[in-house]
């Protein structure tokens, strides 16, 4: 679980944030602790500055930065949620309250259409319950995010809830326990101003409405260290960039094999081209990302269509833009444990934002894999990784692995990182992994290297969907650190 200490500051009614991150205590991906983190929101604009994620903890990019118009919504969504007497006042201030007095509901309208958050009012108490809205998830569709109050105090003449929780979908999401509450305290002039950042910011009415729509996607991809604050289109296919820059091998493999994605985004994917077709393997983070992979993919084999896509696993980062691929192919491949999930995925209303997949008649089969799968003859092999077995990180109980024998490429994801995490592992960035980082990581390679000597797999090239192309040298070498 990863955990974080900030000092939050709003204005309330008045689109005013600053969120001071005292530290941010990081279990996933990887262990370290984060020292300071600042956003700060003033109406449409914003700025995020500090050690948020990967590339500003190990590579030093830490300057301040403007904040994306769809996270900066979705941040100022989430913290009127979160606080019970600001979403009060806005109603008050309003005047066009829809209250319902059978269900104990007030509710706010927004810009969108069918966008509305209730309150939710005790009927003994008389103290908000919680808030409550029915968004979009690129998965799920129609779905309600809800942010639960609890434990109330009095903090001078006022009660304010000191536990808040944020479910999705009943599963907890996030708990914060709120402590030093103060009402109406004296902040300087500039609590509210955005740093300064070398790019003018320029809100994005599009980009905002998808953080109004998707806020708890923000604020899980945040969370996961994924700050998407760039537009997702488009994606390239790797060889043909140089990321010299980066200190990153070519991303060559070969003609019938293309690695897919770009240096600024860190989920990429892989497409495969058979006799058949193409393949993809993942479909990652948002439809717009996976739409952005299917049109590189068609650019780099123009004479043939995505008829297959193979999810390593069903975690948002990974699986997120299944939808968009299935509106493609007439296959996906999954393990076995995934099935069902997969099956409800395609079968969920996607009213309030609908998709491309909403919208045409696509009924792509579903194959699951116990051990091992051969597509197409054998051109691809797929296993599950049975990562239970491993003691220190199961992450996916059926995590798929993909062996392209033309290639000798292995492609996974999750469990051993190439590329730029190899850098910060041999200390050629600004900030190294710690001791204990690099001994999980050690124990993840030796355990993908059992993994192919038990398969009897003949591999050179290791690709994996964070940080590309790798060579079983390097990974024998993680492997024996």
């Amino acid at each position: 679980m990863n955990t974080l200490l900030m000092n939050v500051i709003s204005k309330m009614g008045e689109r005013k944030l600053n969120m001071d991150y005292d530290s941010y205590n990081c279990v996933y991906p990887f262990k370290y602790n984060s020292p300071e983190c600042s956003i700060i929101i003033d109406n449409l604009n914003g700025s995020i500055k500090g050690q948020h994620n990967i590339a500003s903890i190990y590579l030093g990019f830490d300057n301040s930065n403007v904040l994306n118009s769809g996270r900066l919504e979705s941040l100022l969504k989430i913290q009127l949620m979160s606080n019970p007497l600001e979403f009060l006042k806005i109603l008050l201030d309003k005047g066009d309250v829809a209250i319902d007095n059978e269900e104990g509901t007030l509710t706010m309208s927004t810009i969108i259409t069918r966008l509305n958050i209730k309150l939710e009012v005790d009927p003994d108490s008389l103290l908000p319950k919680k808030a409550v809205v029915q968004e979009s998830d690129f998965l799920l569709g129609d779905t309600n995010f809800e942010v639960v109050y609890g434990n109330w105090v009095q903090v001078n003449d006022v009660k304010y809830p000191t536990e808040i929780t944020h479910l999705f979908r009943n599963q907890a999401l996030r708990k914060e326990v709120l402590s030093n509450i103060e009402l109406n305290p004296e902040i300087n002039e500039d609590t509210f101003t955005p740093l300064e950042t070398d790019v003018p910011n320029l809100y994005n009415i599009v980009d905002a409405k998808k953080g109004m729509l998707f806020s708890q996607w923000y604020q899980r991809m945040f969370y996961m260290n994924l700050t998407l604050d760039q537009s997702l289109f488009p994606a390239f296919v790797l060889e043909n960039v140089n990321l010299s820059q980066f200190n990153l091998r070519n991303q060559y493999v070969g003609e019938n094999i293309k690695i897919i994605g770009r240096p600024d985004v860190s989920v990429w994917s892989v497409a495969i081209k058979t006799d058949r077709g193409i393949y993809i393997v993942d479909s990652p983070i948002s439809p717009s990302w996976s739409r952005s992979i299917i049109n590189a993919a068609k650019e780099a084999f123009p004479e043939d269509n995505v008829v297959g896509v193979i999810p390593t696993h069903v975690h948002g980062t990974h699986f997120s833009g299944i939808r968009e691929l299935s509106s493609e192919v007439s296959d996906i491949y999954v393990g076995s444990g995934s099935a069902s999930f997969v099956d409800e995925v395609l079968m969920s209303d996607h009213t309030l934002v609908p998709d491309t997949f909403s919208s045409n008649n696509s009924n792509p089969m579903i194959h699951t894999i116990e051990n091992k799968i051969l597509i197409d003859g054998g051109e691809i092999e797929a296993y599950v990784l049975k990562t239970q077995n491993y003691p220190t990180n199961p992450h996916s109980e059926d995590l798929v692995v993909v062996y392209v024998p033309e290639y000798k490429a292995l492609i996974q994801a999750d469990f051993y990182y190439a590329g730029i995490a190899e850098n910060i592992f041999k200390g050629l960035t600004a900030s190294p992994f710690s001791e204990e980082v690099k001994q999980s990581l050690k124990s993840r390679a030796q355990f993908l290297l059992s993994f192919i000597q038990e398969k009897k797999l003949d591999v050179e090239n290791v690709i994996g969907v964070h940080g590309g192309l790798t060579t079983m040298d390097e990974l024998v070498s993680v492997s024996n650190y």
